[in-house]
């Protein structure tokens, strides 16, 4: 048992769980968030929860249920019952679903939740940063073929589309995280294609711009990422990666930092850097043919 300040983490290893909960409310998003970046790391029979005042009831995420039985309305049904439509972000031109304070999720048990880490209702710093760069610089999507990896929510693939893209995949191994994607895209009517299969490691298809928002959160994902990146541009499969980041520490101390140019920084909005602890802006990358 650990206690700190408001915060209080218990991990029995010999029954993987992993219970997290805080004495005020103010902190719930943070615990939230924390749990979610313990289910990227911990193995997948570990057991989560997250809750307020001891109680292990407030927000909590089941890791074990999924759709595999439902269809796409069952999905469709869920997201909509239990996100709402928020232009409260870093591009309020972009309509997206999210998991809000309001919503009933934010404060029930965790039974109450039938998807597997909800990534896709999270409107991550990184993805937000990148986003906005696209909206302020659409040459970079305009005409082009552009690949959005670890969409989402779909925000960045969706901006893509609104300014013009040639064609825009949106990817995402979760499936109900691509029909997610779909319901922002149809909110903010445009098209873009979508595909669960797992493209890190790919090399098959050609493509003008590689989007990448938020997704060096481990020291072994993001070495995994980055050779792929590497690979795909010695191939000749990528003309241009851009990459949004908050600042996390693997991304900064991987070697390919220093291969990447700097394109954009924003300051996060409040929101943002009070659900995301200790970010407080985030920077545009850009990694091309003539870098490396």
């Amino acid at each position: 048992m650990k206690c700190e300040r408001n915060y209080c983490v218990y991990l029995q290893r010999s029954q993987f769980t992993l219970i997290l909960y805080s004495t005020s409310s103010t902190h719930m998003f943070n615990l939230a968030m924390l749990t979610l970046c313990f289910r990227r790391v911990l193995p997948s029979s570990t057991r989560l929860c997250c809750g307020r005042n001891s109680h292990l009831s407030s927000i909590a995420f089941n890791f074990n249920k999924y759709f595999s039985n439902s269809n796409i309305e069952d999905i469709d049904e869920f997201i909509h019952q239990n996100t709402k439509i928020s232009i409260n972000h870093l591009t309020p031109e972009i309509k997206l679903r999210l998991i809000t304070p309001e919503c009933k999720l934010w404060t029930s048990p965790h039974e109450d939740c039938h998807v597997s880490d909800p990534f896709w209702a999270f409107y991550w710093p990184g993805g937000q940063v990148l986003t906005r760069f696209l909206l302020d610089n659409p040459d970079y999507v305009h005409g082009k073929t552009v690949l959005d990896v670890g969409s989402g929510c779909g925000a960045s693939a969706i901006a893509a589309a609104m300014l013009g893209a040639k064609y825009v995949l949106a990817n995402d191994i979760d499936p109900v995280a691509v029909r997610s994607i779909q319901v922002n895209a149809n909110l903010n009517d445009v098209t873009i294609a979508t595909t669960t299969q797992n493209l890190i490691g790919q090399f098959s298809q050609q493509w003008d711009t590689v989007l990448l928002g938020d997704m060096f959160y481990d020291v072994d994902f993001t070495t995994k990422v980055t050779d792929w990146l590497l690979r795909l541009l010695s191939l000749k499969k990528a003309s241009l990666f851009l990459i949004g980041d908050p600042g996390r520490i693997f991304l900064n101390q991987h070697p390919i930092r220093g291969h990447l140019s700097q394109v954009g920084k924003y300051s996060l909005p409040q929101q943002c850097r009070e659900e995301n602890h200790g970010f407080t802006d985030g920077t545009v990358w850009s990694l091309a043919n003539e870098q490396t």
